[in-house]
This record gives structure tokens, sequence and C-alpha cells, in this order.
């Protein structure tokens, strides 16, 4: 009887050294795994600090989504930050002239520089470095509600106007359409690499019709034509016409999610140029 007793006591002892434990376990300070609105918060933020350290990974080289570098941050050699609003690209020949610059280096307050895209280097923490700091007082500047035009040569330098001259934040997110006048899809970023000052490729989400899903491919530049003036929305908007036929898209093989990180392989890159 009296071992009974003992038997008893030593299995509640033990029952309540688990309860404890495990109690103890669900409430541990930091334990983003538990349930409540705190513990999913912290999860949330752990989610989105992953997915901001993958997009880093992905930018580890001369290649950049254009929608990461426009709002991108930038040091400028001698003192100063910036950061860019917008690229100009010369649609007929795939050339990036400028990164659109918001700087506060004047009296005045924030002004625009169209800065030569060949001066930015990547940075440390996930700027940019901008290093020809004379180009600032080789251009005139402009406040952000304002833009002058691309034949003001003061603004933008010698050669900068003309045809084909555009804003990439005004082109992605075009609607274009065949030659036929059908929609066909939707201008969704387009790839810039730094070292060559070049658009490589432009990520088109193509809808193929109402019965079947709309997927993302990448395609040459030269796979538009494009307006004479940055389409910018309006009555009577130029249309961006995307040349390629439906068989030809057939033929290629969408972008997956995991694939856009992949821009700085050269792999990936061959097999989509």
């Amino acid at each position: 009887m009296e071992r009974t007793k003992l038997g008893k006591l030593i299995a509640l002892a033990m029952l309540s050294c688990g309860v404890a434990v495990g109690a103890s376990a669900y409430s541990a300070p930091g334990d983003d795994t538990r349930s409540g609105p705190a513990g999913k918060e912290r999860g949330k933020e752990a989610r989105d600090d992953r997915s901001r350290s993958d997009r880093q990974a992905a930018q580890q080289g001369d290649r950049y989504w254009a929608s990461d570098l426009i709002g991108k941050n930038v040091s400028i050699a001698g003192g100063g930050d910036g950061e860019i609003k917008d690229l100009i690209v010369n649609t007929e020949t795939g050339e990036v002239r400028h990164a659109v610059t918001k700087l506060g280096v004047e009296k005045g307050g924030e002004r625009l520089y169209a800065l030569p895209l060949q001066a930015f280097t990547p940075g440390a923490d996930n700027k940019l470095s901008f290093s020809d700091r004379s180009a600032l007082s080789q251009r005139k500047s402009w406040t952000e509600d304002k833009w002058p035009g691309m034949q003001e040569r003061e603004y933008w330098g010698d050669g900068s106007g003309g045809p084909g001259v555009h804003r990439v934040s005004k082109l992605i997110g075009q609607d274009v359409e065949n030659a036929q006048r059908k929609d066909v899809g939707e201008i969704k970023d387009v790839v810039v690499n730094l070292k060559s000052q070049k658009v490589e490729l432009v990520l088109l989400e193509y809808d193929p019709g109402v019965t079947k899903a709309e997927k993302e491919y990448a395609v040459p530049l030269t796979a538009f034509k494009f307006p004479a003036t940055t389409a910018d929305g309006g009555d009577g908007k130029q249309r961006i016409v995307f040349n390629m036929s439906e068989d030809q898209i057939k033929g290629m093989k969408p972008i997956g999610k995991g694939d856009k990180k992949r821009i700085n392989d050269p792999n990936f890159m061959s097999r989509v140029n």
C-alpha cells in the first residue's frame, strides 16, 4: 500500500513538471510560433525580412528590376543622399540614358537631376553609389511637379531628346496590343543592366484570351513598337504594339516567381535572351 501511494506521488510530480515545462515553452518570450496577435505579427515580420533578404540576394550583380531601382536610395560621393525617381530609356536602342535622382543639395530644397546611369554602382546597405558629383553642376535641376520636356538640353544634355525616349515608370503598367489592335497584355517590369546601361528584357504579362490564364514572359525590347512620346494615359493616347505572334509566345517558357530572383544568373539569362 505504501509503495502504491509512493508511485502515485511520483507520477503526479512528473505530470506537474511536464505541464509547467509545456506552459513555459508556450509562453516563452520571442517565440514567434505561438498563437495570438503578437506572435502572428512577429511571424509576419520574419517572413517579410526573409522576402527582403531574398530580393536583395537577387540583386547581387549589375542587373536590377526597374521597379526596384526606382525608389532606391543613393549615396553621393563627397557626401549627401538621394533617391532614384525614374529612369529614361531610348526604346529604339535600349539605352538607359539617365537615372532621374532627387537630391536635397540646394537652398531651395529637394530637386531632381538627370544623372548618367553609368556613374551608379551597387553600394553598401542595399543602396547605390553615385561617383560623378561634377555632373550636378552640368545639369539644370527641376522640381518634382514640373518635369521638363525631353528636348530641353539644359536638363538632359546633348542627344537626349528625339523619338522613342520614355520614362520607364510610365511604360510599366501600360497595356499592349497586337497588330490587329487586340489587347494582348501589360508591361509589368523591365530588367536594367547598370554596367551596360541597357534594358535587357521586358516582363510581359500575356493575356491569351478569356479561356486561358495570363502568364508572364521575358521578351526583348525589340518585340515592341513604342509611340514617339511617353505613353502616360489620357484621351487618345498612343498604344504600345507587341509584334510577336501567339505561336511564338507558346514556344516560350513562362517566368515563374522564383525566376525573378535569377536575373543575375548567367544560365537563366542565356535561356531568356
